[in-house]
């Protein structure tokens, strides 16, 4: 800590077993005291295109992307579930984690999920945004999610990998599921400012609501964290389209959500 200021100097450092201890700017959340797991959502949705409220979570949580949908729509640059996919990031650096970051993979999750999708599309080693629905570079890497103090060791990819284990029925108790929650609703939610944003700038600019040459790096935002609003295609075999009707009047968004087989 030599040269730190004092007050950095005394910041406590969260870790876990065979975590490095390398300080972030911002403290790691706190880990769950306990865990259970219910049944999987149904994938069932409402006449706005969002998924049926989630057994136990706040009435505002309604994601309108099922896991399968973000996969096939193209996020992450196609790194997430590789465990060395990506540039490592402070708390698992590869001299001490040759093999990547523990407790990153896509085995865990239903094969249902991962059907036409490109394994590129998931488990790549290197981000590419080719890979991405909007084929631009959205967000920040492992390096920058942990030196936000956004990532939990329980999930140590972070919101995604934490909501497709919501989606499966695992519940953590200790606030780390409300943490997450809110972080959606402040990005994607009814209120959320990427959302606002986007808006905002399509009326600005008198373009229509699905013109995909308002800010993609915003739209890829969304597509990241369960708002989608444009068409985007995943492969060959198969595809997925969205579509967003916007009523200015009340503010208010009904996804259409498709998916093509062919």
């Amino acid at each position: 800590m030599r040269g730190q200021p004092a007050a950095r100097a005394k910041r406590k450092v969260i870790a876990v077993s065979e975590v490095a201890a390398t300080p972030v700017s911002k403290p790691s959340p706190a880990a769950p005291t306990g865990e259970s797991w219910g049944k999987p959502h149904n994938g069932q949705r409402d006449s706005r295109g969002r998924l049926a409220q989630f057994p136990s979570a706040p009435a505002h949580f309604r994601p309108n992307l099922t896991p399968h949908c973000m996969l096939l729509l193209g996020m992450h640059g196609g790194i997430y579930f590789n465990p060395k996919g990506g540039k490592p990031g402070l708390k698992y650096p590869r001299s001490r984690f040759p093999n990547g970051i523990p407790g990153v993979g896509f085995d865990e999750f239903p094969a249902e999920w991962f059907e036409g999708v490109p394994k590129e599309k998931y488990s790549s080693r290197k981000y590419s945004t080719a890979n991405n629905c909007y084929r631009v570079k959205s967000g920040l890497d492992q390096v920058g999610w942990e030196s936000s103090g956004w990532i939990n060791e329980c999930d140590p990819r972070g919101w995604t990998q934490w909501y497709f284990r919501y989606y499966m029925g695992r519940r953590l108790e200790g606030g780390e599921d409300e943490r997450q929650i809110g972080r959606w609703s402040g990005v994607a939610g009814e209120k959320g400012r990427w959302k606002n944003n986007l808006i905002g700038k399509c009326l600005r600019d008198n373009k229509a609501h699905d013109d995909l040459s308002v800010s993609p790096v915003v739209r890829q935002v969304w597509a990241n964290r369960q708002r989608a609003p444009a068409s985007c295609c995943s492969s060959s075999t198969k595809r997925i389209s969205i579509t967003i009707e916007y009523n200015a009047m009340k503010r208010e968004t009904v996804t259409r959500v498709r998916l093509h087989c062919s």
